[in-house]
């Protein structure tokens, strides 16, 4: 009996250490997969990012039109990924970032493929990939006020030749179209600084020389060169968003003075054959006797 009491204990032990151990187990496992489950929640947890709707390339001025906001995993965004497009503002509005290096189509925006524009940047960082920056420097009253950097313009050159009879002409013609304007004075595209224009330092005169960069490809770098200094260059400005090339003749002083001798030509002829002023007196007066007589023939009558 009393080994059997003993055997009996011994069991008990062995049945409770097991339990003890059991218990153990489930307990450990428990916190195992509640580290585990957290892990893979944290890493399912989705963030907003932004990702690029199109190709752009080197040297563009960010804005929100070019990128959708997309949430993905919080472990697949990649460090210092920008994740509204707020953060490519300034609390003013102005836009804050040029791309450095192209970025493909779907691309995740971050911080280390940008430059934060400004003057020190320097112009070069946003003259666009396959284009050169020409500085103009046209004397036009307020032209600070009508072309601002990002815009788009047209320019045109005035000049005087020799037609084949040796006579001295003047003509207009537009030699470039859809340009844009990388800089007006110290006004740089996308930059924080104003013009000393409109910083209110521009001095009384109306003729203020400002400079007037322009992005062309190195082919009508050469023709703006020639023509700043062979002709006076203006500029027209372009409505927003339009981009279409027009084909025009030009214009010419001897073909305004022949449109003008023709249409006075033709307006002396109209009145050639219009009676004169004294005639319509005379025939007006003539009405009115023969409305006199009819009204005195119907009272007869």
């Amino acid at each position: 009996m009393r080994r059997k009491a003993t055997i009996l204990d011994k069991m008990k032990k062995l049945l409770l250490i097991s339990l003890i151990c059991g218990l153990l187990a489930s307990l450990f496992a428990a916190v195992y997969f509640i580290g585990v489950e957290k892990k893979y929640s944290g890493s399912a947890q989705k963030v907003s990012v932004l990702s690029a709707k199109k190709y752009i390339d080197q040297g563009i001025i960010l804005d929100e039109s070019m990128f959708d906001e997309v949430f993905v995993p919080k472990d697949y965004i990649q460090p210092r990924a920008i994740g509204s497009v707020k953060e490519l503002y300034s609390s003013d509005g102005r836009k804050l970032f040029m791309s450095v290096v192209p970025i493909e189509k779907g691309e995740q925006l971050i911080l280390t493929k940008l430059y934060t524009v400004g003057l020190e940047t320097g112009l070069s960082s946003i003259i666009p990939t396959g284009k050169r920056a020409v500085t103009l420097y046209p004397n036009e009253e307020g032209l600070a006020d009508r072309i601002k950097p990002g815009n788009r313009v047209d320019v045109i050159a005035v000049f005087d030749f020799e037609d084949k009879a040796g006579r001295l002409q003047q003509a207009a013609t537009t030699i470039l179209q859809n340009i844009l304007v990388l800089s007006v004075d110290k006004s740089y595209l996308g930059g924080a600084q104003k013009s000393q224009k409109e910083q209110g330092s521009y001095p009384e005169s109306s003729a203020v020389k400002l400079a007037l960069c322009l992005a062309v490809l190195p082919q009508e770098a050469e023709l703006l060169a020639l023509c700043s200094e062979k002709s006076v260059v203006k500029f027209s400005l372009r409505p927003v968003c339009e981009e279409n090339i027009v084909q025009t003749s030009g214009a010419k002083v001897q073909d305004l003075l022949e449109g003008v001798s023709a249409s006075v030509q033709k307006t002396q002829n109209i009145q050639a054959q219009q009676p004169s002023g004294v005639a319509m007196a005379e025939m007006q007066k003539k009405q009115r006797e023969t409305l006199e007589l009819l009204k005195k023939y119907q009272k007869n009558n």
